[in-house]
């Protein structure tokens, strides 16, 4: 896209983003990858990942589980965990937020034990 006085730096793009509602964004991004996706049945597979160093101080690393599309090759959504045990909990959050009809879910052991 042409900007008029080139493009953005680095703190400009991250103020704007600092200043989106993080709910409106995430109603809006979930809608966008909505539109990639076609009618065909997908695989998604839904596993919890640690990212290391991703921690404040003496608090417990960043912890995410994620829906990943696999034939895009994209992340559909991630709900974060307070610890590894919360898997079980975070799984259902985040399937509660995808529109997966039709696809087939895969999941590590940990996700067999939902109820």
């Amino acid at each position: 896209m042409p900007f008029a006085r080139g493009v953005p730096s680095h703190d400009t793009l991250n103020d704007i983003m600092n200043a989106l509602p993080a709910d409106l964004f995430g109603a809006c991004f979930t809608a966008w990858v909505e539109g990639l996706r076609d009618g065909d049945p997908e695989i998604v597979a839904i596993d919890g990942k640690t990212s290391r160093r991703a921690r404040s101080g003496d608090a417990h690393p960043l912890h995410l589980v994620s829906a990943w599309a696999s034939r895009q090759c994209l992340v559909l959504g991630q709900e974060p965990i307070g610890s590894k045990g919360g898997e079980i909990k975070a799984i259902p959050l985040l399937l509660e937020r995808l529109e997966l009809k039709g696809a087939l879910v895969t999941s590590d052991a940990v996700g067999c034990q939902l109820r």
